[in-house]
C-alpha cells in the first residue's frame, strides 16, 4: 500500500515540475517594449481637428498583434497614449460630434420655436479615408525608443 502511495506521489510530483517548468515557454505573447506616444491631428489648412480618436492598426511586418485597438483620445488636436508596443503602425483617425460636425435640427412647422421630433443630421468632420486601414493616405509609423511626436494631417469630407 506505502509503494502504491509513493508511486502516486511520485507522478503527481514529476507532473508538477513538468508544468512548472513549461510556463515559462508558455508566456504571454511576445516580450515587446511599450513608449508613450503623443501627437496632433490637424486639417490640412492647418487647423486642430477639435476631438475624435486616433486608433494605432499593426501594420505589415508587425509582431504584436492586439486583441483591443490602441486607442486615444483627440482633444483640441492633441492626443497621448501612454502604452504603444514597438513596431509598425497605420494611424487612423475618426471625428466625433464635438470635433465640429454641422448638427440641424428642424423646427418643428406646427409649433412656432419648437424642435422638431425628427433626428438631426449630421456630416462627419474627417474624410472617412482616415478611418480605414486599406485607404488611410497617413504613412506607416514606427514606435520605438526615442522617436518624437506623431504629427497627422486630415482632410475634411
Amino acid at each position: 500500500m506505502t509503494a502504491m502511495r509513493t508511486r502516486r506521489w511520485d507522478r503527481r510530483g514529476l507532473a508538477l515540475i513538468l508544468f512548472a517548468g513549461a510556463l515559462p515557454l508558455l508566456g504571454c505573447g511576445p516580450n515587446v517594449k511599450n513608449h508613450p506616444v503623443s501627437g496632433t491631428v490637424k486639417y490640412e489648412d492647418g487647423t486642430d481637428l477639435k476631438a475624435g480618436t486616433v486608433t494605432f492598426s499593426p501594420a505589415e511586418g508587425n509582431a504584436y498583434k492586439p486583441s483591443a485597438p490602441i486607442s486615444g483620445q483627440i482633444t483640441d488636436g492633441k492626443f497621448s497614449i501612454k502604452e504603444v508596443p514597438e513596431g509598425k503602425w497605420k494611424v487612423l483617425v475618426t471625428g466625433s460630434s464635438a470635433a465640429g460636425m454641422q448638427t440641424t435640427t428642424p423646427k418643428d412647422p406646427g409649433v412656432t420655436g419648437a424642435p422638431a421630433t425628427a433626428p438631426a443630421t449630421e456630416s462627419s468632420p474627417v474624410a472617412p479615408k482616415y478611418n480605414d486601414p486599406d485607404k488611410t493616405p497617413v504613412p506607416v509609423v514606427e514606435v520605438k525608443d526615442g522617436m518624437s511626436s506623431v504629427d497627422v494631417k486630415v482632410s475634411k469630407p
